[in-house]
C-alpha cells in the first residue's frame, strides 16, 4: 500500500465506524423508547400492534 493512501484510508475508517456506531445507539434507544411504550400500553389493555408503535418512534430511519 502506498504511504500516501494510508492517512486516507484511515479517516476513512474512522468516518465509517462513526457512524455505524452513531446509528447502533440510535436504534438502540428507538427500541428501547418503543419497549416501554409497549410494556405501558400492556399494562393498561392497549393492543398496539409492535409495526405501529416502530413506525411511530422512528425506526423507518435505518430501512
Amino acid at each position: 500500500m502506498s504511504p500516501m493512501l494510508q492517512p486516507f484510508i484511515s479517516i476513512s475508517l474512522g468516518t465509517r465506524l462513526a457512524l455505524i456506531i452513531s446509528d447502533t445507539v440510535i436504534l438502540a434507544l428507538t427500541w428501547r423508547k418503543t419497549f416501554t411504550h409497549r410494556m405501558e400500553a400492556a399494562r393498561i389493555g392497549v393492543e398496539t400492534p409492535l409495526s405501529d408503535l416502530l413506525l411511530r418512534d422512528g425506526s423507518p430511519f435505518f430501512l
